[in-house]
């Protein structure tokens, strides 16, 4: 499910996350699959000392027999540091270790650092930038509560599966490295298209920051993406993308959105009943929650940028908004209404 159907509750959640818990780091074959320019299957020999030989490459040009220094992963000398926990108890499961006789290491070159290789993970922690291997099971550190601690636990997945996959992810990245070869910079945005639709989140948040960089020639892709209801799930990644390459000049696209939406709401809202957007079972409440996000993108866009013309539409929109129960939910529906406020006091401000 995308992260935006959780808006409602993220304030909850990070004061929650700031006074009890914390975020530690956990491994994601996605993320360092997409970001490592290096990935091998590699062992550690006997010793383990940080000092791996390749016995297979998966991305990168490092070749058979080669051998690489990760002193970080030195640490890893002690048995206990590389004992097997059970996934939501943190207990030690009994004579379960990691030997590093195999691994799959997932690393970024950095020509300029002394060290020279360094973690692809997200939080650059090199313990969550690898695979264990230990016959047909594999065994990585994840964050498997929080509160909890980063613990050594089994991954679920077999050699064979975790290599598909990062296959699968490398044939998507030079897919997309092939299209940010184009020069033509409206050529390129309407390239990048494909991508944003992609099942692979990586794929498609990248996409969104390259068709940025294309500027203002984006602006016609954006805008036929807006017409395609097929992609109204990404419509607001994707008005925030309008509004970061236009500026001012997509105001009026944005009011005339509000516009639409509000036609949208004035004929649909009646007929929900409230609490509508819980519930899961109504097949239409994914769009819904869609159209939702759609024009409150737009509305926060419209404050960033401070545009003027859209204070009439945006009163309306408010004024109709605050008039149903099924709308004006205190539980977060209000949020739009909210929006709404804080964009007219800007535009007051402004004036």
């Amino acid at each position: 499910m995308n992260n935006k159907h959780f808006i409602f509750f993220a304030v909850f959640f990070l004061g929650v996350s700031n006074l009890y818990a914390g975020i530690r780091p956990s491994f994601s074959l996605d993320y360092s699959a997409w970001n490592a320019t290096h990935i091998i299957v590699a062992t550690e020999g006997e010793a383990i000392d940080g000092n791996f030989t390749v016995l297979k490459s998966l991305k990168g040009n490092l070749g058979y027999g080669e051998t690489i220094t990760i002193q970080e992963l030195s640490n890893f000398t002690s048995e206990s540091s590389r004992q097997v926990k059970e996934g939501y108890s943190e207990i030690p499961i009994a004579s379960k270790f990691v030997t590093g006789a195999k691994m799959i290491l997932f690393l970024r070159k950095n020509p300029k650092s002394k060290t020279i290789w360094e973690s692809a993970d997200f939080y650059k922690d090199f313990k969550t930038s690898v695979l264990w291997i230990e016959g047909e099971e594999t065994f990585a550190f994840i964050q498997t509560m929080n509160p909890g601690n980063s613990i050594l636990v089994g991954y679920g997945k077999k050699e064979i599966e975790i290599k598909s996959k990062i296959f699968e992810i490398n044939g998507i990245e030079n897919s997309f490295n092939d299209v940010l070869k184009i020069e033509n910079k409206a050529e390129r945005a309407e390239k990048l298209q494909d991508f944003v639709v992609s099942d692979f989140y990586l794929a498609q948040t990248s996409a969104f920051g390259e068709l940025k960089k294309c500027g203002k020639e984006a602006l016609p892709v954006l805008r036929k993406m807006l017409g395609n209801q097929s992609l109204l799930e990404v419509h607001d990644k994707v008005i925030e993308t309008m509004a970061a390459v236009g500026g001012e000049k997509v105001g009026n696209d944005l009011t005339e959105i509000v516009k639409e939406e509000m036609i949208f709401w004035k004929e649909t809202a009646p007929k929900l009943s409230e609490g509508w957007w819980s519930d899961i079972n109504n097949p239409d409440t994914e769009n819904l929650r869609n159209r939702y996000s759609k024009v409150l993108e737009a509305i926060r866009q419209l404050k960033n940028l401070r545009f003027r013309n859209c204070k009439k539409v945006v009163t309306q929109f408010r004024d109709f908004w605050r008039s149903l129960p099924q709308l004006e939910d205190k539980d977060g529906l209000n949020q739009m209404s909210e929006e709404c406020d804080e964009l007219l006091q800007e535009l007051k401000a402004k004036t």
